[in-house]
């Protein structure tokens, strides 16, 4: 678990129904059961990506974790980073090569390809032991967006669904970013502010960011794709 802090994380947490509550309040099947014991670790040897980090994803070279783990194909492909899943009901987390920071804004264009699976995000405030991050993530099936707080095996919801037209459905990108600025995370989609993070406290130690994304407990196929990945130190 060297490698500075280029480790990239992947989680095959295995879940299986985070309920994901429709806007109108009833109650829709998003995901899976509870989170099993199958947190994998796989580090990457990577130049380290000090300061401002883009990355439009036109070299596959630049370090981001290239194969196939699991129930998951990962490939830069034709400027896009791509997670192809074969399996239903799983979670994957991957953390971008870049260096920690303690006062970011971090951000990506995430989209699915085909039918659209349950959730697709920007993994955020990643530290890497114990594993502990934050997942803003959006479900374009029901234009919803979430928070969830990743510790360990657990995935717990921290902001519950909330309906907002500021998240484009289908397969269109949605633009999800995160600023910290001292204790407070503003959360937007598609430039619009959508929530906040108050109290969440100084990082004690630098942080990375990354992606996410999870498919159906009924879809056995799943195509989630990034571009534009944008994690820059900021002043507080």
């Amino acid at each position: 678990m060297t490698q500075l802090r280029t480790l990239l994380l992947i989680c095959g947490i295995c879940l299986a129904s985070i309920g994901v509550p429709h806007p109108s309040g009833f109650h829709q099947q998003a995901a899976a059961d509870e989170p099993t014991n199958s947190l994998l670790y796989v580090p990457v040897v990577t130049s380290a990506y000090c300061g401002a980090f883009y990355d439009t994803f036109e070299d596959p070279a630049v370090g981001w974790f290239s194969g196939t783990v699991g129930g998951v194909r990962a490939e830069v492909m034709a400027g896009e980073y791509r997670l192809t899943f074969a399996e239903s009901g799983l979670v994957w987390f991957v953390a971008g090569p870049m260096c920690g920071q303690r006062a970011y804004r971090a951000a990506v264009d995430a989209r699915w390809a085909g039918t659209p699976g349950n959730f697709i995000g920007l993994l955020f405030e990643f530290e890497e032991n114990p594993a502990r991050a934050y997942l803003f993530a959006v479900n374009t099936d029901d234009r919803l967006w979430l928070v969830f707080e990743v510790r360990d095996n657990a995935l717990n919801v921290l902001i519950p669904p909330t309906g907002n037209n500021a998240v484009l459905p289908g397969e269109a990108f949605n633009r999800l970013a995160v600023e910290r600025v001292s204790d407070d995370i503003t959360l937007s989609v598609n430039g619009v502010a959508v929530g906040q993070l108050t109290g969440a406290g100084p990082a004690a130690l630098p942080v990375l960011a990354g992606v996410a994304a999870a498919s159906y407990t009924t879809q056995q196929t799943a195509e989630a794709r990034f571009d534009n990945f944008l994690f820059e130190p900021i002043r507080e």
